[in-house]
Order: C-alpha cells, then structure tokens, then sequence
C-alpha cells in the first residue's frame, strides 16, 4: 500500500515499512519544472519533525520516491501536519508538492 493518496497527501502508519517495497511516491502533475534533472537534491520535510531526503527520477513522467524505514515511521510518532517536497538544483529551490501528513498509530490489543 501507498501512502500517497491521490491528493498528494500523505497517510501512513507508525512502524510501517514504507521502503523499496512501498515507498511514497509523488508523480508530476504536470506543473513540476521541466528543467530538473536527476542531479537535483529532494528532500520531503514534515514542518517540525525532520527532513528526508527522496529520490528524483526524471523522464515523461517525473516522480518522486522517498524510502522510509520501520524505525522512521515509528520516529514519527502518531502525528498530522504539514509538509513539503522541495527539489533544489543549481542554488534554485522548488516546491513541488505540499499537503498534509497523517501518521496513524498502531493500535494494540
């Protein structure tokens, strides 16, 4: 299962594995900069928790994957907030995605 909804929001559990398997994924929309490339920095940051950084693929279709770990999700913790996919290439930064994300906790007997 993808945490990414079709909004671009975000939804996941805590101490899910969203790596190789399952990683979040964002795909262009058609209004991410053409001029990027593979050599652009990504990082997606979750405003006052931390900063990942993603992987930027370049083609007809750009996406963006970002891996996170059963550790990481569990760092999280049970939370909703904002967050940014920011690509920087060349000194110049861009914003291509933002939204809300929604850690659920994991429930227990």
């Amino acid at each position: 299962m993808s945490g990414v909804e079709s909004t671009g929001n975000v939804r996941i559990y805590q101490g899910d594995d969203y790596s190789s398997a399952a990683p979040l994924t964002w795909t262009d929309d058609g209004t991410w900069p053409s001029s990027l490339s593979s050599a652009a920095t990504v990082t997606v940051v979750l405003a006052g928790v931390a900063t990942y950084t993603a992987t930027f693929v370049e083609g007809t279709t750009a996406t963006v994957t970002l891996e996170l770990t059963d550790t990481q999700t569990t760092a999280i913790g049970r939370w909703r907030g904002a967050f940014q996919v920011l690509a920087t290439e060349g000194g110049d930064t861009t914003t291509l995605q933002e939204g809300t994300w929604v850690t659920r906790a994991r429930v227990s007997e």
